[in-house]
């Protein structure tokens, strides 16, 4: 298991392993580079992708159900008794949009409002999330939970 931290080289330099033999088999959790260069690497299989959203992929794919998920974890924090929610996640992608349905499936269900300034889109690092902790932590009327979509992003309650 190796981790890219978003970084192209290291990335290519994983796929090399596997070129050489050196690994037996690589899952990819995210794809950083173009992606003709992964395909480029398909007689090196086993190459799995893990809840990629790539239409153009030819690898075996594991896919979640986003749109479920998300509204699973959203329906938690309202029975948690969470009624001003936050959301924390990506819109960039087909991933991001079904997280964020999920969502707003649950949110719409139990006829919660959400303010603007409490959607936060496209942050998926620590730092991100730091950033998004910051800008909560300042607003008078704030949320008290923050659904996101990332592992990298703080979940944070009080």
């Amino acid at each position: 298991m190796c981790q890219t931290q978003q970084d192209k080289e290291k990335e290519l330099s994983f796929l090399k392993l596997l070129q050489t033999k050196l690994v037996d088999g690589l899952i990819f959790t995210s794809i950083e580079s173009e992606w003709e260069t992964i395909a480029s690497y398909k007689e090196c299989d086993p190459i799995v992708l893990c809840n990629e959203y790539r239409s153009e992929a030819t690898f075996r794919v594991v896919r979640l159900d986003q749109v479920k998920g998300s509204y699973l974890g959203t329906l938690h924090l309202i029975e948690k008794g969470h009624q001003k929610i936050a959301y924390c996640g990506g819109t960039a992608s087909e991933l991001g949009m079904d997280s964020e349905k999920g969502f707003r499936k649950a949110i719409d269900e139990f006829n919660l409002q959400v303010k603007e300034k409490w959607i936060f889109r496209d942050p998926y690092s620590i730092e991100c999330g730091k950033r998004v902790l910051r800008e909560i932590r300042a607003m008078e009327d704030r949320p008290t939970a923050i659904f996101t979509g990332s592992d990298e992003i703080c979940c944070w309650n009080h």
